[in-house]
């Protein structure tokens, strides 16, 4: 498992911090089998245990398909919602959250094969809204839901891949 995060500091005549993170892991199994299982995100309940509820809500104004989605941090509930564009060319998901504590974040799930299987990595960018109190936020959501949410998904679903992989 790879991560790296990074919180810029704030000064009043500056854009807005920007949380940057990025984790990645190899898989072994094929591109196009982790990539169906990843965009199936209604079922990501099932094998990526931290996500305790994704429900379908919709689409969005331009046609996105729309998530609303549950998971636990510190015996509190989670919630937020994301379009994603499914990118099915490029193996791609492409998140951008709606509501909740991580609203403006993009969220881009890449699959790159390799030697042995492939690199799955998810990379994460979000301007802090309140650039204040970016300071206070930034450990509770780019340590504890962004960074950690991105890790537990990424081994989760290595996980998920290689077990069916080796059925």
């Amino acid at each position: 498992m790879v991560s790296a995060f990074c919180a810029t500091p704030w000064r009043a005549n500056q854009p807005p911090p920007t949380l940057y993170s990025a984790s990645s892991i190899q898989i072994r199994a094929p591109r196009g089998h982790i990539f169906d299982l990843a965009q199936d995100i209604v079922r990501w309940p099932e094998s990526l245990p931290d996500y305790r509820k994704v429900t379908d809500a919709g689409r969005d104004p331009v046609g996105r398909p729309k998530f609303c989605m549950t998971v636990r941090r510190a015996g509190l509930p989670v919630i937020w919602t994301a379009v994603c564009d499914i990118d099915e060319t490029a193996l791609e998901l492409r998140f951008e959250h709606l509501t909740g504590w991580t609203k403006g974040m993009k969220e881009v799930w890449t699959f790159t094969p390799t030697r042995d299987g492939t690199r799955a990595e998810i990379v994460q960018n979000l301007a802090f809204r309140v650039p204040p109190l970016a300071p206070l936020v930034e450990p509770v959501i780019g340590v504890v839901l962004v960074r950690s949410l991105a890790r537990k998904s990424l081994t989760a679903l290595k996980q998920a891949a290689e077990k069916q992989q080796a059925a």
